[in-house]
């Protein structure tokens, strides 16, 4: 989305994505009223599968993610017992967890 007009480039660690478009706060407002979207490009995708993923997940993360429903999915970062701040960054990763149906 970076080629789209008016593309901010972001910080580490969101360099790649546009960071906003010109307007952050215009574009904050139609982000809570799901009326726009944002390209998680720079984030990796890591699939934990087995009955017990959502459980043992809950307890690596910030949110509780045991009763995602299938589709459902929430926002977390990493519980601070599991991450190790850098020189690069102090901040711990973000997190997107979504609950699929057991396969």
């Amino acid at each position: 989305m970076l080629p789209l007009p008016g593309a901010v480039v972001g910080a580490a660690p969101d360099g790649g994505v546009a960071a906003h478009y010109g307007d952050p706060s215009r574009e904050q407002r139609r982000l809570a009223a799901g009326r726009a979207v944002v390209d998680l490009g720079n984030l990796a995708v890591v699939a934990v599968t087995g009955s017990d993923r959502l459980s043992w997940l809950d307890t690596l993360t910030s949110q509780r993610v045991r009763d995602l429903a299938p589709g459902a999915a929430r926002a977390a970062a990493p519980s601070c017992c599991c991450w190790t701040s850098t020189a690069a960054s102090s901040t711990p990763p973000r997190w997107w967890t979504t609950a699929r149906p057991p396969t």
